[in-house]
């Protein structure tokens, strides 16, 4: 993992009283499989310091049933997620 910088143009990393990134860096898996990521608050654009991986087809299956059901349950017809990748726009087109 690169180290993290002191400053990001148009972002912001939260810190401490003494100027320690807020978090902690995390290894294990997530349902999406393994993962190394540093935990903390991170805003804006210091977000893309944290790679994230794209959910797979699958993972976005297993979120997609629940969340569905929930929606119908409360007589939602509409959802919208505010975050989509392409592959995500992919999968909803199916």
């Amino acid at each position: 993992m690169e180290p993290i910088p002191e400053k990001v143009d148009g972002g912001v990393i939260v810190r401490d009283s003494d100027g320690k990134p807020i978090g902690e860096v995390s290894s294990g898996r997530s349902q999406d499989g393994p993962s190394d990521r540093f935990l903390g608050v991170f805003l804006d654009n210091a977000r893309d310091l944290i790679p994230i991986p794209l959910p797979t087809e699958e993972a976005l299956l297993k979120r997609w049933d629940p969340v569905v059901k929930d929606a119908h349950a409360y007589g939602l017809t509409a959802v919208h997620d505010a975050l989509l990748q392409p592959n995500m726009i992919d999968f909803f087109h199916k």
